[in-house]
């Protein structure tokens, strides 16, 4: 009896802080997107997205170090980058000329796109996980999401780094730590990160817990929006266009891997 009654409690705890996290964001219409499209197959685990233009947008798949570019208004890839040796890759971003990508040891690759990339290692001790990259552009930086820290003791919090492009590195310490329960889901474990364009907040993705979590520009807690399932099945991949449509990729998971696009109604 006592074994059910824990249980109970347990799963009412769990019911009561999800729906603390239904939070809506006026912005975006998340129940209703604007466009879904199925994705080939080769994109059957897209790990990470960034928007290129009014048409294209680039895409990252697990294993494979290669980056496709995806012409959503025609739905197909029309061209590809490859940087070099497979492996676990987890993010990309644009600065300028160059291409970043993520792998999942915190190891960034960056490439011209006219050679081969150069291999830039995060040093900390640990198995950290790490899932989602993007540009921050007014401090010359990448922040790169923390899915697991290496201090299995840590993990309760949530890390994001950064990289500096002044002097190609990574700081020691985060950049930004939460702690997870307070409006973060408990579960809570990211696999992306983009900027906003217009409000300049912060947006991490979690597919694990199929949440958004929106920090302001310096790291504060904002608010939490709870994704459905139905829709967002695997989402691992973020993005924004200049002009703020949102756009999230899902893994193929047991359906089919889709971009979806959310469109930006400023309020």
């Amino acid at each position: 009896m006592r074994v059910k009654i824990i249980g109970t409690i347990s799963a009412l705890i769990g019911v009561l802080t999800i729906s603390c996290l239904k939070n809506e964001l006026n912005e975006y219409n998340f129940s209703h997107p604007a466009v879904t499209i199925k994705l080939d197959k080769q994109l059957n685990e897209i790990s990470g997205l960034q928007w290129l233009s009014d048409s294209t947008i680039y895409c990252v798949q697990d294993e494979r170090a290669r980056a496709y570019i995806f012409n959503f208004k025609k739905g197909k890839i029309v061209r590809f980058i490859d940087f070099g040796k497979n492996g676990d890759f987890e993010g990309i971003a644009v600065n300028g000329k160059y291409t970043c990508m993520l792998r999942s040891d915190g190891n960034i690759f960056i490439s011209d796109n006219e050679g081969k990339a150069k291999e830039y290692k995060f040093k900390k001790e640990g198995s950290f996980d790490f899932e989602g990259i993007c540009l921050d552009s007014l401090n010359n930086r990448l922040l790169v999401a923390c899915k697991a820290h290496g201090n299995k003791k840590k993990r309760d919090n949530l890390f994001i780094y950064q990289f500096s492009f002044k002097d190609n590195s990574y700081s020691y310490n985060p950049v930004f730590k939460l702690k997870k329960g307070k409006g973060i889901h408990p579960n809570f474990k990211s696999s992306g990160i983009a900027i906003h364009p217009i409000s300049k907040d912060i947006y991490v993705l979690s597919s694990f817990s199929k949440t958004i979590l929106v920090l302001s520009s310096n790291g504060r807690f904002k608010k939490t929006v709870q994704l459905s399932d139905y829709i967002y099945h695997q989402p691992e991949g973020i993005t924004f266009s200049n002009d703020g449509k949102l756009f999230i990729s899902n893994e193929k998971n047991e359906t089919c891997p889709t971009l979806i696009q959310l469109d930006y109604k400023k309020v």
